[in-house]
């Protein structure tokens, strides 16, 4: 990958996931993880300024990144990448849904995206996926708003336990809960 790089130069090199060939190392790893990150600082060390490779690599846990892999002269920068806000939210809404069938008038993109605030690009394609799937499974004609709503709930709490005993005690309180809730909501619009 290297070789090929160079030879293409200039290129860019992007490791994804770096901590699992870059993690800290330890007696107990297998010969050819500890082969797999050696190489990788070899081929580091190999670069010559103005070569015209760059390498990026990412993670969700640098702290987990041996200490010779982020030594300076090798991965020596990090750029945080948080969350995407709500404007990220919403381009990536945009992305993931311009090929899916939706209710242009009934679905308010922006509305979803104020509603998923701490979820990455990943989890907005998920939901977009499990909506369509959803709307699907019911033959709707289109992705409806409630199938999103559908979709976002079911990423935020996973999806609905059937099998699960509840005592009828529990059910009391949870119908007294759920009732004074909807009683409110019509004292509210009054």
């Amino acid at each position: 990958m290297f070789a090929a790089a160079r030879k293409a130069a200039p290129a860019i090199i992007f490791i994804d996931e770096l901590d699992a060939v870059g993690g800290k190392r330890s007696p107990k790893d297998q010969h050819y993880t500890k082969q797999t990150l050696n190489q990788l600082l070899v081929e580091l060390d190999g670069f010559q300024p103005g070569e015209g490779v760059i390498l990026i690599g990412a993670t969700n846990f640098p702290e987990s990144l041996d200490k010779a892999l982020v030594r300076p002269g090798r991965f020596d920068r990090t750029v945080v990448v948080p969350l995407p806000d709500v404007r990220g939210r919403m381009a990536i809404l945009h992305h993931h849904l311009r090929n899916i069938l939706y209710d242009h008038k009934g679905v308010d993109i922006s509305v979803i995206a104020r509603g998923t605030i701490g979820f990455s690009g990943a989890d907005l394609q998920a939901m977009v996926n499990q909506a369509a799937v959803k709307a699907s499974a019911d033959k709707a004609n289109a992705v409806y708003a409630r199938h999103f709503e559908w979709a976002k709930e079911r990423q935020m709490m996973g999806s609905a336990r059937h099998s699960a005993y509840i005592d009828p005690k529990n059910k009391l309180a949870t119908a007294i809960h759920e009732g004074m809730k909807k009683q409110s909501k019509r004292v509210e619009k009054s």
